[in-house]
């Protein structure tokens, strides 16, 4: 008996080998997959619908926003099933994400010198598309943005843009968030963000 021939009577292991996995842009996605047992044939399901006949390279197309769940399970020569499927989950967004709150306010006036520049976004955001280069701060009159630090609050959904020194007394801001943003899915947004508000004299 070769070194990789399975033990008669013995259920193969299915493995998937490619596939979509955690946020995805993609409605459409296909796995591929293999077994630990050669000859095997495979069944597939989704999202816990009733098993059929496959082949790896299976694909699915026009899904639905949310959640879903991929199950595919090998059975040898013998008809020995793997008695544990594999199991790969994901989500389909294609939502672009939208900033929903701003600190200061548009068109706020008498803002502190001092203060940070804030924008909370309707959904998770990727960390690394939160810069400087996408988020920016602008006196009016000027075009080249302000030295700051830009950081990203996992938890509150919220850009932090931090003046590397006290903005202008008396002076009118504007402060821009890009489509050079992105959520976890890749999905940028619509439109670039803009408001102004009025450093206090």
């Amino acid at each position: 008996m070769g070194a990789f021939e399975k033990v008669p009577g013995t259920p193969p292991n299915t493995t998937i080998t490619g596939g979509p996995t955690g946020r995805v842009r993609s409605t459409s996605a296909t796995f591929s997959f293999t077994s630990s047992a050669a000859g095997s044939r495979f069944e597939c399901r989704r999202d816990g619908g009733p098993w059929g006949a496959c082949t790896s390279s299976k694909t699915y197309s026009g899904l639905t926003q949310g959640s879903h769940s991929f199950d595919v399970a090998a059975s040898n020569a013998a008809g020995d099933r793997d008695p544990t499927p594999a199991r790969r989950t994901w989500i389909v967004d294609t939502v672009a994400p939208r900033v929903v709150a701003l600190s200061p306010a548009n068109g706020a006036t008498g803002v502190p010198p001092s203060a940070n520049v804030l924008a909370t976004f309707s959904e998770a955001m990727r960390p690394s598309t939160i810069t400087g280069s996408t988020f920016r701060l602008v006196r009016h009159g000027t075009t080249s943005p302000l030295a700051a630090t830009v950081t990203y609050d996992a938890a509150g959904r919220r850009a932090k843009l931090d003046p590397s020194s006290p903005i202008r007394r008396g002076a009118l801001y504007r402060a821009t968030v890009t489509t050079g943003v992105r959520d976890l899915a890749g999905n940028p947004m619509s439109t670039s963000r803009t408001w102004s508000f009025r450093i206090r004299p």
